[in-house]
Order: C-alpha cells, then sequence, then structure tokens
C-alpha cells in the first residue's frame, strides 16, 4: 500500500462517522470523473496527450553559443586560482 493511500484511509478512519456519507459520495464523485476521463482517452491516451501538447511546442528564438558562455564563466570563476 502507497503512503498516500494509508494516509488517506488513516484520514478517513478518524472521522466521525457522521461523515461517512459525505465522504463517500465525494469518493464516488472522484472515481466517476476518473473513470470517465480513461475512457475518452481510450487505449492511446498517452501518446495522444503528448500529440495534443506537441501542437503548442515552438522553437527557441535565442541562438547561444554554450561553449564560449561555459568558458567565459570558468575564467572568471577560477582567474584567481594561478
Amino acid at each position: 500500500m502507497t503512503t498516500a493511500r494509508s494516509e488517506a484511509i488513516h484520514i478517513v478512519s478518524e472521522l466521525p462517522e457522521i461523515c461517512m456519507h459525505d465522504v463517500l459520495n465525494i469518493l464516488r464523485g472522484i472515481r466517476n470523473v476518473y473513470s470517465q476521463q480513461k475512457s475518452a482517452m481510450g487505449e492511446k491516451g498517452a501518446t495522444n496527450a503528448y500529440e495534443n501538447l506537441q501542437k503548442y511546442r515552438r522553437e527557441g528564438t535565442i541562438d547561444m553559443d554554450y561553449d564560449k558562455i561555459l568558458t567565459e564563466e570558468l575564467m572568471a570563476k577560477y582567474e584567481n586560482l594561478d
């Protein structure tokens, strides 16, 4: 059992009995939303989600010479080591 699951069970077990009806309704609602999302995504859900994110991707606008920047920073940091 994961720590999150055991913590959730511990918290629910400490609640008074009068709250259990509300807790059950909340948990059933979460389960329904989760199962609807899972069925809507289908078998290729992860692939579809990845492809959906890719349409927002764009190339960077800054062309940087990382070797030059690294060399300059190293020289600045270690110039007093002689």
